[in-house]
């Protein structure tokens, strides 16, 4: 054993690709001294190399950059053309210690293939590598279990937006009957009922258009992150358009005006980037003054980069700066339903929309002085 080199858990196999047979045996002797569950697979050669990958995978791969029919380079890029140990560790070795080579060859790694470690053919090499392969497998190892962990949280995500959306489908049709009803009760029995009785019917209406809302914005916010569509370059105009053509009720009985700046054509889920612009408009009309014209402002401005910040402005009540964090999650509302009408999904569902764009959403504003809220779409 070598002193502060800990033996990794579980068996582990290792390809040794070499055509040196006594620095293959030097490998052999120290790799077996310290690793008690191991099996030393050889070849002199890259092409035998690939031959051995292609039968069988490897924890770990020692490669020497100098074989008689290619060097490291080349036997890296084959293993990620036929991506053969997507999961294993590659260590290269040479004698010639070019750091151009290693360069090259760490920029292959990085392809998924895990050439974690560059060493140099020196006195005291039956350590070093011992240390290499041990520290490789490690870190390799923890890298699929992050992998595998990110699946299954994935997985559990998918898992309960699948059943939010079904339960929120499966509940659209007994309401779509609770708001019949009470239709057909409000008219047959208008002329029977005292003024009470009425109160009590049309607040069981309210209750239920506003669960209908809120079905439908749960729908929408289960399946944001799920795409149908293609990303595909749209002139973002056209879609406001299209969004504020959507509100034009909401917009005629707010008498709200909108301005529209110069728009880009940029690469975007056209529905969801639609739904976007929705949205933001549709708050700005339900946090406007009841004493003053709504007015609304869109704009855009391109960065270098090419990312684009896209900003909807308002000047209706504004937003207290302590909740502009807050504002974005699910369900989080700043007034009750009987002052103003909403679901509370509303920019949860964009900020679902932004982070889809590789961007961001955040919101500027102050009590009295109107709201800006600006989003991110990088191309």
């Amino acid at each position: 054993m070598i002193l502060g080199v800990q033996e990794t858990q579980g068996p582990l196999t290792v390809l040794l690709v070499e055509d040196d047979a006594h620095d293959r045996e030097l490998y052999k002797r120290a790799l077996s001294r310290h690793f008690s569950d191991i099996t030393i697979r050889e070849s002199e050669t890259a092409g035998k190399g690939l031959a051995s990958l292609r039968e069988s995978g490897v924890d770990c791969v020692l490669l020497d950059n100098n074989l008689p029919d290619g060097n490291g380079v080349d036997f890296l890029s084959a293993l990620r053309r036929e991506m053969l140990v997507p999961d294993a560790a590659v260590i290269m070795i040479t004698g010639m210690g070019d750091e151009r080579t290693a360069v090259r060859a760490m920029k292959l790694g990085a392809m998924k293939l895990g050439a974690g470690d560059y060493l140099v053919k020196e006195r005291g090499m039956e350590e070093i590598v011992v240390k290499s392969v041990a520290q490789a497998v490690e870190r390799t190892r923890h890298q699929r279990e992050i992998a595998s962990f990110r699946d299954r949280l994935e997985a559990s995500h998918r898992a309960m937006s699948e059943f939010a959306h079904t339960a929120a489908h499966d509940l659209k049709s007994p309401l779509r009957r609770v708001l019949t009803y009470c239709d057909m009760l409000a008219e047959k029995a208008a002329g029977h009922m005292t003024a009470e009785e009425k109160g009590y019917i049309e607040r069981i209406g309210v209750n239920a258009r506003r669960m209908r809302q809120l079905v439908d914005d749960l729908l929408v916010f289960s399946s944001a992150e799920y795409v149908q569509e293609e990303r595909a370059p749209h002139d973002i105009v056209v879609l406001i358009e299209e969004a504020l053509e959507n509100l034009d009720e909401m917009m005629r009985q707010s008498e709200a005006t909108v301005e529209v700046g110069a728009m880009p054509r940029v690469s975007v889920y056209p529905v969801r980037i639609r739904q976007m612009f929705q949205n933001l408009v549709s708050n700005a009309i339900k946090y406007r003054k009841r004493d003053a014209p709504l007015q609304i402002e869109i704009s855009c401005t391109p960065a270098a980069d090419g990312t684009h910040t896209f900003m909807v402005r308002d000047n209706g009540i504004g937003i207290d700066g302590k909740h502009l964090d807050g504002i974005f999650k699910a369900f989080e509302r700043l007034h009750r339903h009987d002052d103003i009408e909403g679901s509370g999904l509303g920019l949860a569902i964009c900020k679902k929309v932004a982070e889809m764009h590789g961007g961001r959403i955040w919101a500027e504003s102050e009590p009295g002085a109107g709201a800006a809220f600006y989003f991110t779409v990088k191309e």
